[in-house]
């Protein structure tokens, strides 16, 4: 019933519309773009955040194009949302107003569950497979499955051997001696050696979380096959992102905002990482 819903309000509402909401818009050449004109605003740091001026006398006037909360601002409303999360009473409640939603909500597929599947039935060409789903947030290091990133180890262990993937100690190191230097080989590896899946351990505990992207608990393969500004340049990080890619582009009804992450460590970070980009075309229109 709300598929038909949704459907005949959608179609009276875009009748006139000539998009097609059913396929993504291809872009033939994403880096071919133009470059927005300087505005020739005035940046200047105060109290450690940025504030931007239009013109000279704007910033003489300190006028300031856009209002920012200051940050005491901030910390008033965090200590207000902790003094709500903590509040007892108020706890007691929204389990209550929790626990009576899910019961209705349970009452509601008892008494209609049938009704609900002849409605969906009867809308043609849709189920879940063919309804388009967008994953958001997905942190980009993490976007293949463990099994996707043992078979990219493996083959690239066994095709690339020779690259110098990194220094230690001075010392540019091929592939094939990081692993030697870990005593395993491509045979050895499994997905349960690589222990790079979430699992219910990881719930509340942000180091375990964050260790996991470690593959086989070692930050050298992960700066090595995980990272954009690594000694090879990200490399191996654009070839599997590009995979993952095009196993999204095959499922057509699967798409996915990747994120990359700025640390803020440097000022050339954000040229870095497009110049990364630009230079193994990491870009699909899924």
């Amino acid at each position: 019933m709300a598929k038909r819903i949704l459907h005949r309000t959608h179609k009276s509402n875009y009748q006139s519309e000539t998009i097609n909401y059913d396929e993504p818009p291809v872009i033939a050449d994403p880096w071919n773009i133009k470059i927005p004109e300087d505005l020739n605003c005035i940046l200047n740091i105060e109290d450690g955040v940025i504030y931007v001026y239009k013109t000279k006398e704007d910033f003489n006037e300190k006028k300031r194009a856009y209002h920012v909360r200051p940050f005491n601002s901030f910390i008033e409303d965090m200590k207000f949302m902790c003094n709500i999360i903590t509040d007892g009473p108020l706890k007691s409640h929204c389990y209550k107003r929790l626990a009576y939603l899910t019961y209705k909500y349970q009452l509601h597929v008892l008494l209609n569950e049938m009704n609900e599947l002849r409605s969906q039935k009867a809308v043609p060409h849709r189920d879940f497979y063919n309804t388009r789903k967008v994953d958001t947030h997905i942190h980009a290091s993490s976007c293949m499955n463990q099994k996707h990133l043992l078979r990219f180890i493996k083959k690239t262990i066994k095709t690339r051997r020779n690259d110098y993937v990194c220094i230690e100690n001075g010392k540019p190191l091929t592939l094939e001696q990081v692993f030697d230097s870990l005593n395993l080989t491509s045979y050895d590896l499994s997905v349960d050696m690589l222990d790079v899946h979430a699992d219910r351990n990881t719930f509340h505990r942000f180091d375990k979380f964050n260790a996991k992207y470690n593959p086989i608990g070692e930050s050298r393969l992960r700066e090595i096959f995980l990272k954009t500004d690594n000694y090879i340049k990200g490399v191996y990080f654009a070839e599997i992102l590009k995979e993952v890619m095009a196993d999204l582009e095959e499922s057509k009804y699967q798409q996915a905002e990747l994120r990359l992450s700025i640390y803020g460590r440097k000022p050339d970070e954000w040229d870095d990482l497009a110049k990364w980009a630009l230079t193994n075309n990491v870009y699909s229109d899924t």
